[in-house]
């Protein structure tokens, strides 16, 4: 999947696959069962003209879950490994498992039969912490490659309803970012539909895994132009001091720098994009940190305290306006006094933010160490922060 893009090699790779193929179809007297997985959805490539062509089991509801581990399968064969975990986590293995269904579960193929991704599952037990391994030992070259080609990430970052067709079409000279995604594992199916005949699936990322470390990458595309030096120092400062017009004018910084194109009116994105960010600069830190009294949005470990913030959104209402209309323009008058608001207020959702935190107690995850909370707020592409010492 690297050498995606590189014609060369991939006609190269062709004749030796043609070739091995080939030499199945001469075996088939002594070949009872033949399964292959990978990525073979490919047109103008006739990788199996010298070969019976094989049966897709990939849209097939009657294997929908031959590729990973269903919830009942991870409580039925994996009770030991989960009771370890969470006793080393320090956690319930109720909330345990929920975390394991946030990280690594979502994969489907039939929009209802839902998988945990094996590789991660198991890198989760051997290693004993929650962590992008599939993604991050998996994810080829080319995929970066055409999220780097792409003019719109709105495929990669929304649900996206595309026909059955299209998985049918799998060009490497002309590559359907939508098709290349969900080859590669990156999109799943979460609804199937018949509209007028025609079979429709909406795709959209599994897990928190997985969409996190897509916007990692985004993130990383266009980072390049933003001037990192110093600024880890300046924000803990700022963060330490409680200083939060200076803390705001970083963040404000970071969001006017991602381009309209990966933006998404979701508190999980803010969040995730924040976190990303954040870490990038070499801050230690954990989204959605399970607590004994639930999980909180996210924290930043320094050597001198702990920073707990707490993400609010607002989606935006467009309301009439106070002033008042007369005469001829009195309809062209009427549109202009619309104004766009959040639903609900910047202020509001400070308060919000900082009186959960307060609630939660989440600062009882940290003893004996000094613990800052932080609200950060976000509606219309705009942001407000505030900067608290916790009582």
């Amino acid at each position: 999947m690297n050498n995606i893009g590189n014609i060369k090699v991939l006609e190269d790779n062709q004749v030796i696959m043609r070739s091995f193929y080939s030499v199945l179809k001469d075996l088939d007297a002594y070949i009872e069962f033949l399964f292959i997985t990978g990525v073979s959805k490919f047109t103008n490539i006739s990788l199996f003209s010298d070969f019976n062509s094989p049966t897709d089991l990939t849209l097939d509801d009657n294997f929908s879950d031959i590729c990973g581990y269903t919830h009942k399968e991870l409580i039925d064969n994996f009770d030991e490994h989960i009771e370890n975990l969470a006793i080393k986590l320090n956690e319930s293995k109720k909330d345990l498992i929920k975390q394991i269904n946030y990280w690594y579960d979502g994969y489907t193929w039939d929009g209802k039969t839902k998988i945990y991704s094996p590789y991660s599952t198991l890198n989760l037990f051997a290693y004993g912490e929650f962590d992008n391994y599939w993604f991050n030992n998996a994810t080829p070259k080319s995929l970066i490659n055409v999220l780097k080609n792409s003019e719109d990430y709105e495929s990669v970052l929304n649900p996206v309803k595309v026909k059955k067709s299209i998985f049918n079409r799998f060009d490497f000279e002309n590559i359907d970012p939508i098709s290349f995604m969900f080859q590669t594992g990156y999109l799943s199916i979460c609804k199937k539909e018949i509209i007028n005949n025609q079979i429709y699936y909406t795709l959209q990322t599994p897990n928190y895994e997985v969409e996190n470390s897509i916007l990692d990458y985004l993130i990383d595309l266009n980072e390049e132009k933003m001037d990192l030096d110093n600024l880890k120092p300046k924000i803990i400062e700022a963060i330490g001091n409680y200083d939060n017009d200076t803390f705001k004018m970083y963040m404000k910084y970071f969001l006017t720098n991602i381009p309209a194109r990966i933006h998404l009116d979701h508190e999980y994105y803010y969040q995730s994009i924040y976190l990303a960010w954040l870490n990038g600069l070499g801050f230690k830190g954990e989204a959605e940190a399970q607590t004994n009294t639930g999980l909180m949005d996210m924290y930043l470990e320094t050597p001198d305290f702990i920073a707990i913030a707490e993400f609010k959104f607002s989606k935006m209402k467009t309301t009439q306006g106070k002033g008042k209309s007369k005469g001829k323009d009195k309809n062209k008058n009427k549109s202009k006094n619309k104004e766009i608001k959040p639903i609900k207020s910047f202020d509001t959702m400070i308060n919000e933010a900082l009186s959960q935190i307060n609630l939660k107690k989440y600062e009882n995850k940290f003893l004996n160490r000094k613990v800052i909370k932080i609200a950060i707020v976000f509606a219309g592409g705009d942001l407000e922060t505030e900067i608290e010492k916790v009582k």
